[in-house]
C-alpha cells in the first residue's frame, strides 16, 4: 500500500496487475501517520475504503506529536468517531469512505474483548462419579437454549471455552469452535451465527483416555448489544447434557426427544483442581469486517459478488480467490467442511465456458453442466471433504450454445445450472457420484455408479438421452494382507492380517505402538463381465491413517494424503490376478506413548520440561532406557489413548457406467 499501490480509473492497482475496487482497513484502533496519509491520498484520487478510523500510531517515534497528527489525518477523512449505526457513504475527494454498521464491528471507542470465565463454572455430565477426579472416558453432549431480542441488534459477540481433554462448539448449527487442551481457552467472535429469538448452543466435548481420568467443560458467551446493554451466558447448572444424540442435535430448535436431556453437575468455579488456572487464549476477533457484509456492500454499490454459491449443507462452506493471468480468469474453489459438499456458484464471468483443473489428480474436465444467467455463469460443483478445484475461464472458450443445463435420472431431477430462489431446494448430486463432460470429439461423456435412463436437457431446449442397463457390482479386497514394517523400530518385520486392524491391537508390544511406514501386499482377481463395457475403476481404501502410497501390478499411482482415498486404477487394472501393493505411514504419536510406558532417559521437570541436554544425545548414542524417540517437551503420557493406525479399509474396487452421447 505505502510503496506501490495506486488509483486508476476508481480501482486501487498494483504493478503487478492485481486491482482491487476497495480497501477494508483491519479493525484496530492504530495506524502510523505515513500510511494514513497514504490512504488519504488514495481516497482523495478516486479510491473506495472500508473501515473505522484510528486515533493514534502504535508507535512512540515523534511521540505525542504523532499520535495528533493521527487524529488530524482521520478527522479530514471520517466525520466523527463513533460509527453510526446504519452503513454511511462519506465522499472525500474523488473517493469515498465506507463505515457503520456491520461493517464496523467495533471502533476505536470500543475495543475488542475476551470475556472472563470468572462468572463460569467448570461443568460434566451428571451420574458417572466425580469428574474433577475421574470419569469414563468418551463423549458427552452439552445444550444451552437462550433468547435474543428480535428489537436489539447484537454488537458483537465473544465465545470463550474449554474443555478436558477436546471439544467442537455449534451455535445454532454451525461449527465455530474446537479445542485439544484444557491448558488454554479458545475465543472467536460469532456474531455472525447469532440470530433473534431463541438460539442454541451445543457442545460435544471427548474425555480421551485409556482408563477414567478428569474431564469437564467450561465456557463463557458474552454478547453486547447496539442500546449498550450486555447478555452473559456462563456454563452454569442451567445447561443439560447427553450421553446418545441423533443426527441433527446441534441444530435443532428443542432437544431432540428420544435423547435423556439431563442437568449437568456442577463441579466449580475456575482454579479448581485438577485444571488450576487455564491461561487466556488471544483475541481472535475478525481483524478485517466479515466478508459477507463485504459482498453487500459491493452489490449496494452497483457491483455483484465476484463469487457466489449456495450449499445442499446450507453452510457458508466454500472459500475462494480469484486471479487473472494475462486474459485468463483463474478461480481456487476449496471446501472448508470435513465433510462431502455440493453447491451451486456463480461467477462474475460471462461470455466464457469453464474448465475444472483438480489439483490432488491432475485431471482436466470441460464440464457440460452450466449456463450463464444476468451475465453470471453458474456452475454445479460438488467437492468432497476439504477438496478444492481450480475453475478456469480462458480467452477463447466461448459458451457453448448446447452446453447442458439440466440433468435427469429417471424423470427425477439429478443436476440443474440454475439459481433457485431463496428457500427452494437445490439440484445439485452428491460428490463425484455423476459427471456429465463434454469430450473433444463432439461427444458428452457421462460417468455414473446407478442404473437408469439419464436426459439431458440443453440451452435450446433440446434434450439428449441414454439408458445405463447396469453397473458392476463393487469388489471387495479381503487379504490375506502381507504386512512388512521397518526394521528396527519395535515391530515385527513381517506379519500376516487374515482382515484389516488398526496396529495398536496388535498383540505384539512392538506393533502396537509402531511409528512409521509398513507395506501392505495382496492379491485379487478381477472376473470378465458377463457382456462387453465401458466402465472406469476406482480404487477405494476406506479409512487410512495417515496416508498410502499405492502400486498396482508393479506400477506406481502415487500417494493419497487425504480422504477419500481413491484412485482412478482404469488401465492398470487388469482381467483375471492382480497385485496390489500399499505403503502406509502413520504419525508419531503411538511411537511417543509407547516410549513413555519405558524409564526416563533425561533430567526433565514435573511437567515433563527437558533441564538439559542428556551426554548420550550429544554423543550421538542410543537411549540407555531403549526409547526410540526424543522431545525436548513430553507431548503424550503413558496412559494417553493410542491413535488408530494403519490400513483400515474396507479396501473396495467400484464401477462407474461410461456413456458417450452424440451432442
Amino acid at each position: 500500500v505505502l510503496k506501490e499501490m495506486t488509483v486508476r480509473d476508481g480501482r486501487l492497482v498494483l504493478p503487478s496487475g492485481m486491482s482491487y475496487r476497495l480497501l477494508a482497513l483491519p479493525q484496530v484502533e492504530t495506524m502510523t501517520p505515513r500510511l494514513l496519509a497514504k490512504i488519504k491520498e488514495l481516497v482523495e484520487a478516486g479510491a473506495t475504503v472500508v473501515g473505522a478510523p484510528p486515533w493514534k500510531s502504535p508507535s512512540l517515534s515523534g511521540y505525542p506529536k504523532c499520535d495528533a497528527e493521527v487524529e488530524r489525518l482521520a478527522g479530514e477523512l471520517w466525520p466523527g468517531r463513533q460509527p453510526p449505526s446504519e452503513i454511511c457513504v462519506v465522499g472525500r475527494g474523488q473517493g469515498r469512505i465506507v463505515w457503520g454498521g456491520e461493517l464496523t464491528q467495533w471502533c476505536a471507542a470500543e475495543r475488542p474483548w475476551i470475556p472472563r470465565l470468572d462468572r463460569a463454572k467448570w461443568i460434566w455430565h451428571d451420574g458417572e462419579g466425580d469428574p474433577a477426579r475421574a470419569v469414563p472416558p468418551g463423549v458427552r453432549y452439552f445444550r444451552r437454549a437462550f433468547q435474543l431480542d428480535a428489537d436489539r441488534r447484537v454488537r458483537s459477540a465473544q465465545l470463550v471455552i474449554t474443555a478436558d481433554n477436546s471439544f467442537v462448539c455449534w451455535i445454532n448449527g454451525r461449527r465455530v469452535l474446537t479445542g485439544n487442551t484444557f491448558r488454554h481457552t479458545f475465543s472467536a467472535n460469532v456474531a455472525r451465527v447469532l440470530k433473534p429469538g431463541r438460539n442454541v448452543i451445543a457442545v460435544e466435548a471427548r474425555n480421551a483416555a485409556n482408563a477414567p481420568n478428569p474431564a469437564g467443560l467450561i465456557a463463557v458467551l458474552e454478547v453486547r448489544l447496539d442500546d449498550g446493554s450486555t447478555f452473559v451466558l456462563p456454563t452454569d447448572g442451567s445447561w443439560t447434557s447427553g450421553k446418545e444424540v441423533p443426527d441433527g442435535w446441534a441444530s435443532a430448535p428443542k432437544g431432540p426427544a428420544q435423547v435423556c436431556w439431563t442437568p449437568v453437575r456442577v463441579l466449580g468455579p475456575p482454579g479448581i483442581a485438577p485444571w488450576g488456572d487455564v491461561e487466556e487464549s488471544d483475541s481472535s476477533s475478525d481483524l478485517y469486517p466479515d466478508v459477507l457484509a463485504l459482498s453487500r456492500l459491493l452489490e449496494r454499490l452497483g457491483v455483484p459478488p465476484d463469487f457466489d454459491y449456495r450449499t445442499a449443507s446450507g453452510e457458508r462452506s466454500l472459500r475462494f480467490i480469484h486471479r487473472r493471468i494475462g486474459d485468463t480468469d483463474v478461480y481456487f474453489v476449496a471446501n472448508k467442511r470435513p465433510e462431502a459438499e455440493a453447491a451451486v456458484c456463480r461467477f462474475r464471468v460471462s461470455g466464457r465456458r469453464p474448465e475444472l483443473w483438480w489439483p490432488r489428480s491432475g485431471r482436466i474436465d470441460r464440464p457440460a453442466v452450466y449456463d450463464e444467467i444476468d451475465g453470471r455463469l453458474c456452475l454445479p460443483l460438488s467437492l468432497e471433504a476439504h477438496e478444492s478445484v481450480f475453475v478456469v475461464f480462458r480467452e477463447g472458450e466461448t459458451l457453448e450454445p448446447d452446453r447442458v443445463i439440466s440433468v435427469t435420472r429417471n424423470g427425477q431431477p439429478l443436476i440443474a445450472a440454475t439459481w433457485p430462489p431463496a428457500g427452494q431446494p437445490l439440484i445439485v448430486p452428491e460428490a463425484h457420484s455423476v459427471r456429465v463432460t463434454c469430450g473433444r470429439q463432439g461427444q458428452y461423456r457421462l460417468l455414473t455408479g446407478q442404473p437408469g435412463r439419464y436426459e439431458l436437457k440443453r440451452a435450446g431446449g433440446q434434450t439428449r438421452s441414454v439408458r445405463v442397463e447396469s453397473v458392476s457390482q463393487p469388489i471387495r479386497i479381503t487379504g490375506p494382507w502381507q504386512v512388512r514394517f521397518t526394521p528396527g523400530w519395535g515391530a515385527p518385520e513381517r506379519v500376516t492380517f487374515e482382515k484389516l486392524v488398526p496396529w495398536n491391537e496388535h498383540t505384539d508390544p512392538g506393533g502396537r505402538y509402531y511409528s512409521g511406514a509398513a507395506t501392505y501386499t495382496t492379491r485379487f482377481s478381477i472376473l470378465e463381465p458377463a457382456a462387453p463395457r465401458s466402465e472406469r475403476l476406482i480404487l477405494d481404501l476406506g479409512r487410512v491413517e495417515v496416508m498410502a502410497r499405492v502400486k498396482l501390478n508393479g506400477r506406481d499411482l502415487g500417494t493419497l494424503w487425504k480422504p477419500p482415498y481413491e484412485i482412478d486404477i482404469t488401465g492398470t487394472a487388469r482381467i483375471g490376478e492382480n497385485l496390489l501393493e500399499l505403503t502406509v505411514v502413520n504419525l508419531w504419536i503411538n511411537r511417543l506413548i509407547g516410549d513413555e510406558q519405558l524409564p526416563e532417559d533425561s533430567e526433565r521437570t514435573q511437567a515433563g520440561d527437558l533441564t538439559q541436554w542428556p551426554r548420550w544425545l550429544l554423543d550421538g548414542q542410543p537411549s540407555p532406557a531403549g526409547r526410540y524417540t526424543f522431545t525436548t517437551w513430553r507431548l503424550w503420557k503413558k496412559d494417553s489413548p493410542l491413535v488408530p493406525p494403519g490400513l483400515l479399509g474396507p479396501v473396495t474396487i467400484r464401477s462407474l457406467a461410461q456413456e458417450l452421447i452424440r451432442r
